[in-house]
């Protein structure tokens, strides 16, 4: 991969003082299905990233991205972890994207999902390992500095609304 290329696949580790903290734990189990399910019906089986087709709703998940914001209000540093948007992905994209999750699970579950997802990062990105392993450290360096920090969540309540206020018949 040369220099500059734009690589599809990204790694995004979520900071140590946000897990569990997302849209799902913040909306009701029927919003947070019924928004899921929004999101993987409206990609007609094709995940974003890798462009896997033919996908069932089961082989996809609604990823949330996420924007990391510093404010300054009252000379005080704000952390702010908004959501940006939340797109469909197959599971061995989502897998690759929260690389540092995947690790973790595949060691408490002596399963291969690491190696699997680096695997699919290198396929998706045309990379080499040396190139993830640039990419994984580089996330990691970034995962630790953000861990440091409190961040406040922003679930982006329009967005979400505007998602809810769609129905889908699945």
């Amino acid at each position: 991969l040369q220099k500059g290329i734009f690589m599809r696949l990204k790694i995004q580790m979520i900071p140590k003082t946000m897990y569990e903290k997302n849209v799902r734990s913040e909306l009701t189990t029927t919003d947070w299905q019924q928004l899921s399910r929004l999101i993987r019906y409206q990609a007609h089986g094709i995940c974003s990233i890798c462009e896997a087709e033919n996908l069932d709703l089961r082989d996809m998940d609604a990823h949330e991205v996420w924007d990391y914001i510093i404010e300054k209000k009252n000379g005080e540093k704000v952390y702010i972890q908004r959501l940006k948007e939340i797109i469909p992905v197959c599971k061995k994209c989502h897998a690759a994207i929260h690389i540092g999750h995947t690790k973790a699970l595949g060691k408490q579950t002596h399963t291969n999902c690491y190696e699997r997802a680096v695997d699919h990062f290198m396929a998706v990105n045309h990379c080499g390992y040396s190139k993830f392993v640039e990419k994984e450290r580089k996330a990691h360096k970034k995962w630790l500095k953000r861990s440091k920090h409190k961040w406040k969540l922003d679930i982006n309540r329009d967005y979400i609304n505007h998602l809810l206020e769609e129905r889908v018949e699945v």
